[in-house]
């Protein structure tokens, strides 16, 4: 075992359908030394101090096993840590791995065996910190950037906050999360009414509103949920930044 390593498990793993999958992976990396302590990620377990905890123990690189659900359940407690951060997607969705160029399943241990870190800004919400994106879908939403001006879907459509990738079926170009900036997409909800019908036939870029930022707030007059790296969070004021150089991330993007 090697204890630089530490393995954070998703609790549906314990699924039987995902066994196989699951002994394979442990396979490769046993047979790469690389092999480590395994806690694992629970719904109601303290997350912060199970990291911490591994951290603790001499880990110096933070493994999360399961989807990207799991990996935004991290990403809350990463920045700051004195350590590097792996990803071995299994199940869906799985979209930060495509984005980070790492296989599904075992294939993933050879990605991490390489170690080829990558530095990336992390964005941050209230308290909570994501690589990905926000989602926001609630008619009365308004976003405020940079202290300087406002703005609002048309007809109540969502305003998305991202860091890091893009929906490709929307023609949207991948978001560059090395630039020290978040950017913020507008989209009407006829827009986006049409999309989800038509996911081949993408958006235009005149149809939605791209801008870029380093502070916003989105107000709400009363409180909803918003999706942050694929959970939920709960809210009627959500403070928006961007952490520069923060996330040391192990990919698979120098094979490109």
């Amino acid at each position: 075992m090697n204890p630089a390593f530490a393995y954070l498990y998703d609790e549906f793993l314990n699924e039987k359908r995902y066994e196989r999958e699951v002994n394979d992976i442990e396979a490769g990396l046993a047979s790469r030394n690389i092999d480590g302590r395994v806690a694992r990620l629970a719904m109601f377990r303290n997350t912060k101090e199970l990291v911490e905890d591994v951290i603790h123990h001499g880990a110096k690189n933070v493994v999360v096993v399961g989807n990207d659900v799991s990996l935004g359940r991290f990403m809350w407690h990463a920045p700051g840590l004195d350590a590097a951060v792996g990803y071995l997607p299994v199940g869906k969705p799985s979209h930060i791995a495509d984005v980070l160029s790492i296989p599904s399943g075992p294939a993933a241990v050879e990605i991490l065996a390489a170690r080829f870190l990558e530095q990336f800004d992390i964005g941050r919400v209230n308290d909570d910190y994501f690589l990905t994106e926000i989602i926001v879908k609630d008619p009365d939403a308004e976003l405020v950037i940079d202290g300087q001006f406002s703005i609002k879907p048309i007809d109540g459509g969502s305003i998305i906050v991202r860091n890091l990738g893009a929906q490709k079926q929307a023609g949207e170009p991948e978001s560059n999360a090395k630039d020290g900036k978040l950017e913020a997409i507008i989209r009407p909800r006829a827009v986006e009414e049409r999309s989800s019908r038509r996911k081949k036939q993408g958006i235009s870029p005149k149809e939605q509103t791209i801008l870029t930022f380093k502070e916003a707030v989105i107000y709400v007059p009363h409180e909803i949920e918003i999706e942050v790296d694929g959970n939920m969070r709960k809210g009627d004021r959500f403070n928006i930044s961007v952490d520069t150089k923060k996330l040391d991330l192990i990919t698979g993007r120098r094979r490109r």
